[in-house]
């Protein structure tokens, strides 16, 4: 919206408008693939769990050369995917302790 009241000449002065606050969003694209190589990784697929996170880290200089996302918002994703694929591990543990296949068909 602020773009076709500018490009109208119906801009406002700019040192009277409200400043805009900084709004992050985290990098999905590094967030999944840290999920993904996780996963991999700890379920014997290690080779391709590396391979995941090389990708990603070409990922990242990518990101960062085409200035796709700024280095905040994937430092954040890379931290969510973490905290995130912990605590999925840690309550699929807890909740499947003591079930047995036969008992959930």
């Amino acid at each position: 919206p602020d773009i076709f009241q500018c490009l109208s000449k119906q801009c406002g002065d700019p040192s009277k408008e409200p400043v805009q606050p900084f709004v992050s969003f985290f990098s999905g694209h590094v967030a999944t693939m840290v999920c993904v190589a996780n996963h991999a990784y700890m379920h014997g697929f290690k080779r391709f769990g590396v391979a995941c996170h090389v990708l990603n880290a070409l990922q990242i200089v990518r990101l960062l050369a085409t200035r796709g996302h700024y280095s905040i918002d994937i430092i954040i994703g890379w931290y969510v995917a973490i905290y995130v694929s912990r605590s999925a591990g840690r309550l699929g543990r807890y909740y499947s302790k003591g079930v047995r296949m036969r008992d959930l068909g």
